[in-house]
């Protein structure tokens, strides 16, 4: 199983505009056979702070995500609402 925790920093009047870029990621990285869970949460008492925890069967599935047109069309739009880079941590875990 891979685990894929991220953060993203949204730029203060523009968290419409990246809530709205995070719909068809979050519809389409649900959508893969291989994906056990895929969420993005707002971090409580951090008005521009959101993460994102990916669950993923295999590295061949989290691979195929991060390659995917969908992921690829949303990292270069994101310069327009995020006020950082986006940071990541990739644990490889075991299924139990």
């Amino acid at each position: 199983m891979i685990i894929n925790y991220s953060h993203l920093a949204v730029k203060p009047d523009h968290e419409e505009e990246f809530l709205e870029a995070c719909k068809p990621v979050l519809q389409a990285a649900r959508a893969n056979k291989g994906n056990i869970s895929y969420d993005l949460m707002k971090v409580f008492g951090e008005d521009n702070l959101y993460k994102v925890v990916g669950f993923w069967k295999d590295a061949e599935v989290y691979d195929a995500h991060i390659a995917s047109d969908y992921i690829t069309e949303y990292v270069e739009k994101s310069s327009n609402f995020l006020s950082a880079p986006i940071t990541k941590k990739v644990i490889r875990g075991e299924n139990r």
